[in-house]
């Protein structure tokens, strides 16, 4: 291979590198701005559970990505202020189209109630936190 296919070659992986960083970029900016909109959706349809005062708790987070669509599922264990006891566990999928900026709510938000306990896992020394409906 002659010298100019070599610096072909490596400006080439540059190229690449530098456009695996800007969409991780990118992936990290959407992922806050949907979380913003799956806590908005989650207020909105359970205004008595999602308050200002509520301790919202990001416990499982997934990116799958379908076809044209890209999509953020959230999994919140929230506690409503002043009710020690009573734990929820509301999930909610935020949408795009790929292209295009603007998120949506994909389906209904749902939100049930939870019992958590700190658990050790076949053959592991640390606990995990597992909650199950009530």
């Amino acid at each position: 291979m002659s010298r100019h296919g070599y610096v072909f070659l490596a400006i080439l992986n540059i190229l690449t590198f530098l456009h695996i960083i800007t969409c991780q970029g990118d992936e990290m900016e959407w992922r806050h701005e949907a979380q913003e909109v799956a806590q908005e959706a989650l207020a909105q349809k359970y205004p008595q559970l999602i308050t200002s005062e509520s301790d919202m708790e990001l416990f499982r987070y997934s990116t799958p990505s379908v076809l044209q669509r890209s999509a953020h599922a959230f999994t919140y264990i929230v506690t409503p202020k002043g009710q020690p006891s009573n734990t929820y566990r509301c999930d909610v999928i935020i949408s795009r189209y790929k292209g295009q900026r603007y998120s949506f709510v994909f389906g209904e938000p749902s939100c049930f109630k939870v019992e958590c306990t700190n658990e050790t896992v076949a053959n592991k020394k640390k606990k995990q936190k597992f909650c199950r409906k009530v």
